[in-house]
């Protein structure tokens, strides 16, 4: 005899919802909670033609309701920053969301002088219609576009990156 039990979490936010599209806009980043552009991102992630210089993430920390990333980033180039989530809360332990983070410019190149950059985003402000609880414990990960690194941030956090 073969006995089959499931389960179903109606409350759970695995697959993103593509029609809970939206914008939100700081002085260095543009937020995008858009499932099609994360998956564009994710299909041409690291390929060369994607990025025109180099950048990197240097740090990641959070504390409560702030994530801030470090960027380092050539020194004469006029750069903004793309965050992109695809809508998805994973239903884990500890729960995680995964964006990716893009430097966007339009005349940037490679120079050996960089400055550092440092993004710091209103988790709340952000992730519109997910509520602080959720928010509070889920962790992230911040994904590199122009490579294939990751950065994972657990709870509160301090990860320097080392190359």
């Amino acid at each position: 005899m073969t006995l089959l039990i499931g389960c179903r979490n109606e409350n759970m936010r695995a697959d993103p919802n593509p029609d809970e599209k939206y914008t939100v806009t700081s002085d260095l980043y543009t937020f995008h909670a858009d499932s099609e552009k994360y998956q564009e991102v994710n299909v041409r992630r690291a390929q060369e033609n994607l990025c025109n210089f180099s950048w990197e993430i240097l740090n990641v920390s959070r504390e409560g309701n702030i994530l801030i990333v470090d960027i380092s980033r050539p020194k004469d180039c006029d750069v903004t920053y793309e965050i992109i989530w695809d809508g998805a809360i994973m239903e884990s332990y500890p729960m995680m969301a995964n964006i990716f983070l893009n430097a966007v410019s339009e005349s940037c190149s490679d120079q050996h002088e960089t400055i550092t950059d440092e993004l710091v985003i209103d988790l709340e402000g952000s992730f519109k219609d997910i509520p602080k609880s959720t928010l509070d414990n889920t962790s992230f990960t911040i994904r590199d576009v122009c490579s294939l690194t990751g950065v994972q941030c657990v709870d509160d956090c301090n990860v320097a990156v080392s190359n």
